[in-house]
């Protein structure tokens, strides 16, 4: 999928669901922007409302900023860092309850597309 290489967002799935009258009701799709702070959102899975965990992982911006560091003439070891900074990975956020994984924020996307 092409939407994994971008910045993700959190989204409900829709689902339908009939009434006592027969007629299907279709629910709408909630998108909601990542950032790199929790966000409080309803789990799909567990139904909590709450603010989300993250956990941080190296992405695009800390084998860049590596890349540039050691281009520099920063050898001893000092090129290692962006992989130590928070500020430098991207966020996958995921419910503090079930463990659900929402999305992911990318730091050097803007765009927002669901994982």
């Amino acid at each position: 999928m092409v939407g994994r290489d971008r910045a993700s967002s959190a989204m409900a799935e829709p689902s339908a669901s009939s009434s006592q009258d027969g007629i299907t009701e279709e629910s709408q799709i909630a998108i909601i922007d990542l950032k790199a702070e929790p966000v409080e959102l309803k789990c799909p899975q567990c139904n909590m409302i709450g603010k989300t965990e993250i956990i941080y992982v190296n992405g695009s911006l800390s084998w860049i900023t590596c890349l540039i560091m050691l281009w520099f003439g920063l050898i001893l070891g000092c090129f290692l860092l962006p992989f130590c900074v928070k500020g430098c990975k991207d966020c996958v956020h995921k419910c503090s309850s079930c463990g659900h994984v929402f999305g992911k924020y990318r730091r050097l996307s803007s765009d927002n597309i669901p994982s």
